[in-house]
């Protein structure tokens, strides 16, 4: 009787907890995988590809344009962005970094050539990317000038990818860029103190993407042009909330977005549709795109609570969490003691070989 109730307050209390602090985020720490680093390619343009260690099976790949430096600046270089591009591959992405830095016009050439590369060593058998890359799921995406030439190179091929990311982005104005043609999936992310990309710019540009069904715009509260990369610019700084929180937020907002459309992950969908499950620092949320996630989470996380212990069975890791987003306790253990909790609801996560699960619980 006591394990009912639990599940039924569990129920109860799911939609009243928000994830107030993103640091605490599950996508704010790195994947399962090991990732090795290579730049040994001898291709136009040359890239950086972080390559995920130990998987099984294709896996998404990313292609990812850094943007511009201006004129007599140096700051960006193919790694200023690693904070995100190589911790996407760590939770299972093959991410190719484009070695680009400079400005111009929008050109879907160097977008074209990394597709191609990687269309062409997929359907090679003695290639690594035969057996790792899927090309039925490429996401192409950029920082600022980075997201105008791929919005140009979708503009141009709108068939050969599926996925958009756009970070403080927006199509080309001028020459204008016809992005209605593409029919992927996009996520478009703003900050609210930008003044390089600013809101009111990357809505318009969020809304010349006619031809998707799904769609997704954030506009992340106390974030400037810099929160987006991690580079020295003092006219692009990081913005208010600090360099943390930025970080922890754009994360959860990539990886639960990626995870849920390009691997059905429920969970991630969960904790990218769930208001009560997203960092709470943004002040819109728009999307088109369906929550497919039909999972009773709280009937399918395998524990139950014997006085105050929980037991879990078929499983990896177990992290409890206050309903501030503070981390209370991780275990490897069968069994874990929550006596210290009582009287109060906490999360508890749980990692097992059917992915990862989480619940709230009422611990009497």
């Amino acid at each position: 009787m006591k394990f009912f109730l639990l599940t039924i307050l569990a129920f109860v209390f799911i939609n009243t907890w928000a994830q107030i602090d993103p640091r605490y985020s599950v996508y704010n720490t790195s994947g399962p995988y090991t990732v090795q680093v290579d730049s040994s390619y001898s291709t136009n343009p040359k890239f950086m590809i972080y390559k995920p260690i130990g998987s099984s099976g294709s896996l998404p790949v990313m292609i990812f344009h850094p943007g511009a430096n201006g004129f007599f600046q140096s700051a960006i270089n193919v790694h200023s962005y690693d904070l995100y591009t190589k911790h996407l591959a760590s939770w299972g992405y093959v991410v190719l970094v484009l070695d680009i830095t400079t400005g111009g016009f929008p050109s879907s050439t160097n977008f074209n050539s990394a597709v191609n590369w990687v269309y062409t060593n997929s359907r090679n058998s003695q290639h690594w990317m035969h057996t790792t890359a899927d090309t039925n799921r490429i996401i192409i995406g950029g920082h600022s000038n980075g997201g105008i030439h791929a919005s140009s190179y979708i503009a141009a091929y709108p068939n050969k990818v599926q996925g958009m990311v756009l970070f403080a982005s927006y199509p080309s104005t001028f020459p204008p860029t016809n992005v209605g043609v593409f029919n992927g999936k996009l996520l478009d992310l703003a900050g609210s103190e930008d003044d390089a990309s600013t809101p009111a710019q990357c809505r318009t540009g969020y809304d010349s993407f006619t031809g998707t069904t799904c769609k997704s715009f954030v506009i992340v509260e106390g974030l400037h042009h810099g929160g987006f990369g991690n580079y020295v610019n003092t006219a692009q700084p990081v913005g208010s909330m600090g360099r943390d929180s930025a970080t922890a937020t754009v994360r959860h907002l990539l990886l639960s977005f990626l995870e849920g459309q390009f691997k059905n992950n429920n969970f991630a969908l969960d904790n990218f549709f769930d208001s009560n499950l997203r960092p709470n620092n943004y002040s819109t949320f728009l999307s088109s795109c369906v929550n497919t996630a039909t999972r009773n989470l709280e009937k399918e996380v395998p524990i139950k609570l014997l006085q105050h212990h929980l037991v879990q069975s078929n499983h990896n890791k177990t992290e409890v969490f206050a309903l501030d987003g503070r981390k209370l306790l991780q275990s490897n253990e069968l069994s874990i003691n929550l006596e210290a909790y009582k009287n109060n609801i906490v999360l508890i996560r749980v990692y097992n070989n059917n992915g990862l699960y989480q619940a709230k619980l009422w611990i009497e």
